[in-house]
């Protein structure tokens, strides 16, 4: 300021005035930036401040968060407070936070507790886990973080301690149990080896097991307790039902022992000691009483055996006698028989079974073709009436099953069982036959027509017979009585109950006029060889000889199929050439004649024969005649063919060529 005033004192005075201005202005700059630095020292300071309360408060939040607490209006909060920063407003920001403050540190204060209790809570569980035998591990050092963290006030970080530590030990617990589980499948396949060596059927629980160690293998340890309990559970079912087995086949031993003679007391006592031993699953205990059983059947077997082969012996004699009265050989098989006497008398069962089984051997070599030639016919003899009864509706009892059992016999080269066999299903399907054809008859009825003939010439003459009866006829024959020539009179082999059959004869009348005509039936009621009768009489209008006659008639498809034929003349099987060869002459000249000329009627000479054809829109009538042509019968074959057209018209414009579709059609023709 000095210098100042002594520059002022020489400048001039305009320039004085200015110069004392700018002093006066530079005291005030260094007071006003004296000011400043102060201020700004402060300002800083809230800023920081204010920063520091709003990272603080983020944090608490934050914390409180990862425990999942929320404060009510805590963002909001927040967000004026920034807001406040931002503006400078920094005296503002602890304003805006008071009360989420005060919150978070009531809501710090029961964290802070819950994380003590949770962490005193972890520290027993480490302590009786370490009781139970268990190693915790890294637990206890992790229990030390945990409480380290309560100290700094850590609470969220200590609250998951815990939940770390529980995790720690549940994988400890659950190694032990995997190793107790694993330690028990080892037992428990130690277990399935020992009952698969005694017999036991551990199919079952060798699958359970290979599945439970191939989760084990993986790595995996869920649901392994289910599988252990499943396994054990398996393996005394199995256990179970192999010592019941034991004692069940214990059944046909007892039953085998009282056969041969041994006291059943003893034997159902041994039973009654075997269950009570597999009760208690002992299981040595049932092998044993099953052992002493079978060696005590065994030697009461060896006994029976003896007395079995000297029955043989004697069985055999009396085959021998029964061959040689068939006229067998037996002189190889004698030498054997004559060395098992000689055994019986020396005391050697062995030897007398063997030269009795060598004896029998060289006996059946020498009976069994025979016997197996009459076995097969007997039983093809039942199987006929087996087969007949079946299709008539007859019970066949057990007879069937008898022959089947018969035939396995003879395969086993077992005859006298098979001989056994044969004669029960004999005697089975004879009285099953006698009951059902009790009262039961055929009843045979003819249908005799009685026109169509002609005087000295061979008619066709067909007539029906019906079994009206409750069982079929067999062989029916039949002959005639009259004065006619006879022929072609076949016999039916069989004719079943409700069945109809024609019967085509040839008659030749001697005479025109009434025909006394008797047909005589003899025929046999099935399964039964007698003989039964039936006579029918009818009177028979015969024509005489005329100028003409009609002899075939052929309705023919306009496409040449033939649709049916009726005959008047007797034809046996040497004149089917001559039958189908005219019916050839008639299809072919319907094919070539038709085509030239569209006139109706048309005729034609086939030997003596003369064949008129007429025709409608889808057939053709072909008549075949012998004689001079009547002049009515042209009309009458038109008259025939619309009837046909009525009829079966329609039909006949798509015809497939079924005859069933023209059901009747052949009684218009004839």
């Amino acid at each position: 300021m000095v210098a100042a005033k002594g520059a002022l004192e020489v400048i001039a005075p305009a320039e004085r005035a200015a110069a004392e201005r700018a002093a006066r202005y530079a005291d005030d700059g260094h007071r006003v930036l004296a000011l400043a630095g102060g201020e700004y020292a402060d300002l800083a300071r809230a800023q920081e401040a204010a920063r520091g309360e709003l990272q603080s408060m983020r944090k608490v939040i934050a914390d409180l968060a990862r425990a999942d607490i929320t404060i009510v209006n805590a963002d909001g909060a927040v967000a004026r407070a920034e807001r406040a920063f931002e503006e400078g407003r920094y005296g503002d920001v602890a304003d805006e936070l008071t009360e989420t403050r005060e919150m978070a540190h009531g809501l710090a204060l029961g964290l802070g507790a819950a994380a003590r209790d949770l962490v005193g809570t972890a520290e027993r569980e480490v302590e009786d886990t370490r009781g139970a035998g268990i190693d915790p591990g890294r637990a206890a050092m992790v229990l030390v973080n945990a409480h380290e963290a309560i100290e700094d006030g850590r609470y969220v970080e200590a609250i998951e301690y815990k939940k770390v530590i529980e995790d720690i030990l549940n994988d400890a617990r659950r190694g032990r149990t995997n190793r107790a589980l694993r330690d028990k499948l080892a037992e428990l396949h130690a277990k399935i080896e020992a009952h698969s060596k005694l017999g036991a059927d551990m199919r079952i629980p060798q699958e359970i097991w290979e599945k439970a160690e191939g989760r084990v293998s993986q790595g995996t340890s869920a649901e392994m307790a289910s599988y252990v309990k499943e396994l054990s559970e398996s393996i005394d079912i199995a256990a179970k039902a192999h010592m019941d087995g034991l004692v069940g086949s214990l059944g046909p031993l007892i039953e085998e022992g009282e056969e041969l003679g041994l006291p059943s007391e003893g034997l159902q006592a041994s039973r009654q000691e075997a269950a009570e031993a597999a009760a208690a699953g002992n299981l040595e205990s049932v092998y044993r009483i099953k052992g002493d059983l079978q060696e005590r059947v065994l030697e009461a077997k060896q006994q029976s055996l003896q007395r079995r082969s000297l029955e043989e012996v004697q069985t055999l004699e009396d085959q021998f006698v029964q061959s040689e009265r068939l006229g067998i050989p037996v002189e190889a098989a004698r030498s054997k028989l004559d060395e098992a006497r000689r055994a019986i008398e020396a005391g050697d069962l062995p030897r007398l079974q063997n030269r009795g089984a060598s004896a029998k051997e060289a006996l059946d070599g020498s009976r069994n073709p025979h016997l197996v030639n009459r076995h097969e016919s007997r039983m093809h003899t039942v199987y006929a009436m087996i087969a007949n009864a079946k299709r008539l509706g007859a019970e066949i009892g057990e007879s069937e099953s008898s022959l089947a059992q018969a035939e396995d016999a003879i395969r086993k080269n077992d005859l006298a069982m098979a001989d056994i066999l044969i004669k029960q299903a004999e005697v089975s399907i004879g009285m099953q036959i006698a009951n059902f054809i009790k009262n039961r008859y055929p009843n045979l009825a003819l249908h005799l027509p009685t026109t169509g003939l002609q005087a000295n010439a061979w008619n066709r003459y067909v007539f029906e017979v019906e079994n009206k009866g409750k069982l079929p006829a067999r062989n029916v024959a039949f002959e005639f009585e009259g004065d006619a020539e006879v022929k072609g009179a076949t016999p039916i082999t069989e004719l079943g109950v409700g069945e109809r059959k024609l019967v085509e004869v040839g008659l030749k009348p001697t005479a025109a006029g009434e025909l006394p005509l008797t047909v005589d039936v003899a025929y046999q009621r099935m399964f039964d060889e007698n003989r039964y009768e039936l006579k029918d009489r009818q009177s028979v209008k015969v024509e005489p000889q005329g100028t003409y006659l009609v002899e075939d008639v052929f309705l023919i498809h306009s496409d040449g199929r033939l649709i049916c034929h009726e005959s008047r003349q007797f034809r046996e099987e040497i004149d089917e050439d001559i039958f189908s060869g005219m019916l050839t002459v008639v299809q072919d000249f319907i094919r070539d004649s038709y085509k030239r000329s569209k006139t109706t009627l048309k005729r034609l000479q086939f030997g003596d024969s003369t064949i008129l054809i007429e025709r409608s829109p889808h057939t053709f009538l072909a008549t075949v005649l012998v004689g001079e042509d009547p002049k009515l019968l042209t009309l009458y074959m038109a008259q025939v063919l619309q009837e046909v057209e009525t009829r079966y018209g329609e039909i006949l414009e798509k015809w497939t060529g079924l005859l069933h579709q023209l059901e009747g059609i052949d009684e218009l023709v004839k």
